[in-house]
Parts: structure tokens; sequence; C-alpha cells
């Protein structure tokens, strides 16, 4: 199967690729591709605004190493375990005691909350090192909140320093006061032997050089910073707007695809007539051009002319099908597909080579047929369905070269028409028509709209789907399962080539824009062209 550059489905009607999808919408991926674009270039100019509004600057402490000292060693000397003491640092330093103490040292504008938003720290993977991060509106006050958190850690360091010293001293001092108890008062007294004695003594020695070197490793740890560096402003990388623009291009282009490959399976349409003969499974009785210009129109809405070349080949096809004749149902999909120029068409043909070809409408909203022929409004098949006299209402319209044809209008009311339609009465009436006649042809409006035409489906031999390009595939497939329910063969399918669109049930304007130039027309000049005496 063949498709259109507007329908771009697979020949197995599967649903079309991604660039061919990009491709028939592609207006509409243009469009998306051009906002994300928009929309990048926006950004990254937001993004360097909000850059320029809150500078940052990172002063780094070298932590000193605990592993020599008795009160933070703890007895660790693994390398794992500075690293565990850096990061345990790092959260000491973002403490809210530290933030407190640093919003004291720069004054009213801050406070430890605000700090706690302004200030991150982390530890270095690489060296036992805190690092210190500010934000603020400025360089310079970013600058000045991490040189104040730096110093407020040291200090409350220290402060955590000096309470361990004066833990550790307090220990050693009641271990020193026990042992002089132990000792007695003086030499010579007691009941102490010199062995004992000189432990004592010897314990008393540790002692006090266990005191000296926790208060030497105090005063060497300090505030535990080896040394502290300048805080230095971070330079953000900047902004590339153009950076930006082609990342949001490119998610716009895949958003762009991915809409336009979803529309496209959503719209497939068919462009070519074996397309449609394939999804009704019928065979391809006419193929008709596109009668867009005034003289090839002509042909089809003018029953004095003949018909056009398609619609004879069309009727050659159709006598080849169904050559005994019979009841056959003419409708399209959607209005405007041109079933009624199909059916007066062929009609027209028959009767002008002499066969007894009745031409019925069916289609009672419209009743183009009927506008069409130059028919006078009266009394049709619903009455007939209700007992009148079928030759009552059976017309004979002329159409040129002194041949007539054999018309029966809709009749009744559109409203009661399906039920009437449905009756035995219509199938007696039809019957009837096909017994007098060669052929019967019923122009319908479009199964998937009409409940008159599902109504006619019932009694019909056959039925001749005229199917316009550019259809849409679910609209066919939709007709398709409809048709099933009716058990009624389709003859065949004539495929209509008008450009005119029928998306969404637009209805072609051809028609009835000649239907409304010929009631311009004076009525005698109209009747005395069909109806010659």
């Amino acid at each position: 199967m063949n498709v259109s550059e507007d329908s771009w489905a697979d020949e197995d009607g599967s649903a079309p690729g991604l660039v061919a999808s990009l491709w028939q919408y592609r207006r509409q991926s243009i469009v998306i591709v051009a906002v994300f674009a928009v929309a990048g270039l926006a950004l990254a100019f937001a993004v360097d605004v909000l850059a320029t509004q809150r500078d940052s600057a990172t002063t780094r402490l070298v932590l000193t190493d605990p592993r020599g000292d008795s009160i933070f060693r703890q007895g660790n000397t693994a390398d794992t375990d500075l690293q565990k003491y850096a990061a345990s640092r790092a959260e000491v330093a973002s403490s809210k005691l530290v933030l407190e103490r640093a919003a004291a040292r720069l004054g009213e504008r801050f406070d430890a909350d605000d700090l706690s938003n302004r200030v991150s720290t982390s530890s270095s993977p690489e060296s036992i090192s805190l690092l210190i991060q500010a934000s603020a509106s400025t360089a310079t006050e970013a600058v000045r909140i991490a040189a104040a958190v730096a110093v407020a850690y040291q200090e409350v360091t220290k402060e955590d320093v000096q309470e361990e010293l004066d833990r550790a001293l307090d220990g050693l001092e009641t271990n020193r006061a026990r042992l002089r108890s132990d000792f007695g008062p003086g030499e010579g007294t007691g009941s102490l032997g010199s062995a004992e004695r000189e432990a004592i003594t010897q314990a008393l020695v540790q002692t006090e050089l266990k005191a000296n070197e926790v208060a030497l490793n105090a005063a060497l740890y300090g505030s535990g910073v080896d040394f502290v560096d300048t805080a230095v402003v971070d330079v953000s990388p900047s902004t590339s707007p153009l950076r930006y623009a082609a990342a949001a291009s490119m998610l716009g282009l895949l958003i762009a695809v991915a809409v336009a490959w979803v529309r496209a399976g959503w719209h497939r349409t068919i462009d070519e007539s074996d397309q449609a003969s394939a999804l009704l499974g019928a065979p391809l009785l006419g193929d008709v051009p596109d009668l867009g210009g005034p003289d090839q129109r002509e042909l089809v809405t003018d029953p004095t002319a003949m018909p056009a070349a398609a619609f004879q080949a069309l009727t050659a096809g159709l006598l080849a099908r169904r050559p005994k004749g019979g009841v056959i149902l003419v409708t399209g999909l959607t209005r405007g597909d041109g079933s009624t120029i199909t059916a007066v068409s062929v009609a027209i043909g028959l009767a002008r080579e002499g066969r007894n070809v009745v031409l019925v409408d069916g289609d009672a909203d419209v009743r183009s047929a009927r506008s069409l022929l130059g028919a006078v409004r009266g009394p049709g098949l619903a009455e007939v369905a209700r007992g009148l006299d079928d030759e009552s209402v059976v017309q004979s319209v002329g159409i040129g070269g002194g041949s007539r044809l054999s018309f029966v209008s809709a009749g009744g009311t559109r409203e009661d028409l399906p039920g009437v339609y449905r009756s035995d009465g219509t199938k007696r009436a039809l019957d009837g028509l096909a017994l007098a006649h060669d052929l019967v042809l019923v122009d319908a409006p479009p199964l998937l709209e009409s409940a008159e035409t599902a109504s006619l489906a019932l009694h019909a031999d056959a039925v001749l789907v005229v199917v316009r390009r550019r259809t849409r595939v679910r609209t066919l497939e939709s007709f398709r399962s409809r048709l099933a329910v009716y058990s009624v063969p389709v003859v065949g399918i004539v495929f209509n080539r008008n450009r005119s669109k029928v998306h969404g049930g637009e209805r072609a304007r051809d028609l009835e824009d000649v239907l409304e130039e010929r009631e311009e027309k004076p009525a005698l000049e109209r009747r005395a062209a069909i109806h010659p005496t």
C-alpha cells in the first residue's frame, strides 16, 4: 500500500516511523524546538542573575594531627581514623554553638539560623583539613562569614580542649591524693614496709609525669588547627547561553519527535486506492480523480451532461460484480465523501444505456440527490413502507439526450425514518423496486453518522463504499467493524481523490456550492433543462 506525505503510514498499516512523523508535523516540531531554545536562553540568563546575587568564599583549616595527643587520639593511629576525625570536626564547625559564636562576631545582621543557610562545612579526603564555605550577597561579606566561622571553630575547640585537660588533671589529682593517703604522714611511721613505700613513691612520680604530659599536649594541640588559609572567593564557571539553548533544543527535539509520532499514529490517513481496498477487503471498482475544475465538476453535478469517464468505468465494474442487480446501498464514511454524486452518476450512466434503474434518496437530512436531479418533493420510500403504492412515488426525471431516470425520494421525516427503514414494510418496498427494475441504487448518508443507513443496511444485497482521499485509517476501521454487524457484503470500493478536507467530520463544500448555484437559476429554466417536453 502507498501512502501520502500527509499520512506517512507504513505499508502494513502500522504506525509511521520517527523521521517520517517528524517531517509530517515539521511546523509543529519547529515551534516546539524554538520554544525550548528560548526557554534555555531565559534559564541561562536567570542563572547568571542569581549567580551574581549570591557570591561564595571558602577557607581551609589544616587540622592538628591528633595521633600525638593522648586526649584526642584515644589509642587510634590508622589513616582511616584521621578521615573520621576530620569528618567529625566538620560537624563541629557547622554546629549551632560555633554558628552562634560566629554570629556574635559578625554583629546583629546575622544569627545562627541565618548562618546555617549560608555556611557549609566538609572535610578533605586528601588531607586532615576542614573546608568552610560561606555565601552572601557580596564576595567581601562571604569572606567575613567564612573567617568568622573559622575563628569561632577554633575558640570552641580550644574551650573543649581545656575542658578535657581539666577533666584529665582532676583525675590525676584524685589519684595523687589517694597515693599520698596510702603513703602516710611521714617516713618511719605507719604500717607500710619499705617495698610498699617505694612502689607508692614511683606511682606518685608517674602521676606527676602524666600530668605534665597532658598539660603539654593540651598546650601543643591548642585550637586543633595548625594554620588557616586566607578565605578565597569562589569563581563560578560562566554560564553559556548557547550551551543552555543547545541543551534545551535537544530536549525540545526529543519531545517534538514523541509528539509527532503519537499524532502521526493517531491521524494516519489513506492516500491510495489500494490501501482502502485492502483495509475493507473489497475490490476497487472506481478511482475518481480530482474533479475540482469547473468543466470537470460539471460532469458530476449536471444531470444533463454525460457522467465523467471514471464513473462510466465504475458502472461497468458494478455490472460485472452484480449482473443480476439487486439493492445496492451507496454510502461513505463521512459527510462530503462523494457518495451522492457517485450514486447519481452511476444511475444516470445506467439509465442512458437503456437499463431500467431506480435511484432512491435515503438521505432525509440533506436530500442532495433530489436537489441535484431537480425532482419534486413528495411521498417517498417511507410512505411506501407504510403501505402507499410504490408506483405513485416513482418519479421520472429527465437526464438529457431523451433519457429519463426513475427516482424515489426519502419521504417521511428524519425523526421517524430509522424505525420505518428497519420495518418489514421497507424490505417489501425495496424488494418490489428490485423486481420492477434491473438495479436499485440507494443513496444513503454515512454509516458512522446515520441511524437511517444502519436500518437500510438490513435490507441491502450489497454496499458500494465511497472513500475519500486522506480519510483517517481509524475511521475506515470503525466503518469496517460497524458494517460487519449487518453481514452485508461490500460489492466494491470507489476511491474519491477530491482534495477537499474531511478530517474531523468537516463536510466538503463542492456539492453544496453547486446546489446553491442551481437554486439561484429560475425555476422554469432549470426544470425545462431537466424535464424537456
